[in-house]
């Protein structure tokens, strides 16, 4: 088919198709399972961070780097919340669609969880959604809460 339409060099492809990435697969599964209409904005974020499943309506995921952190807070949206600590360097956190009160608590304690935070003692963290903030005392998620809720 190339020769027919007089091509006859092309580069090599770099990188790879995503779906061939058993990570991003697991995560594209678990969109599609708990979400029935996913967005692009939805599998943008498979990109970014550790994704933890925190029931069958809320995620939270949680930046790895300074680049994630950013790319998280500018794919956000007026119905996300978006979670960061006070007093520590660390992660951001974000909560696609918002979420209930115990989700939030939950991915604050993640986000103090891979934080510079101490782990043996309640620290602040800084909840947005949309133009709105306030600060809770979270204590950070434990080991175990940790393995348990990430997307492997």
């Amino acid at each position: 088919m190339a020769r027919s339409y007089g091509i006859d060099t092309y580069s090599t492809p770099a990188g790879g198709c995503l779906l061939t990435d058993p990570i991003f697969s697991r995560r594209l599964r678990d969109l599609f399972k708990h979400s029935p209409d996913p967005q692009v904005k939805d599998i943008e974020l498979l990109k970014y961070g550790r994704h933890f499943r925190i029931n069958n309506f809320s995620k939270v995921i949680v930046g790895r780097n300074r680049v994630e952190n950013e790319t998280l807070q500018t794919l956000s949206e007026g119905t996300d919340v978006v979670i960061h600590m006070a007093q520590y360097p660390g992660p951001t956190a974000i909560v696609p669609g918002g979420g209930d009160e115990e989700t939030v608590i939950c991915a604050a304690s993640l986000c103090a969880y891979y934080s510079d935070a101490p782990k043996d003692e309640e620290v602040l963290a800084v909840i947005r959604r949309g133009n709105s903030a306030n600060q809770i005392r979270i204590m950070p998620a434990k080991k175990s809460e940790v393995e348990r809720l990430l997307l492997k």
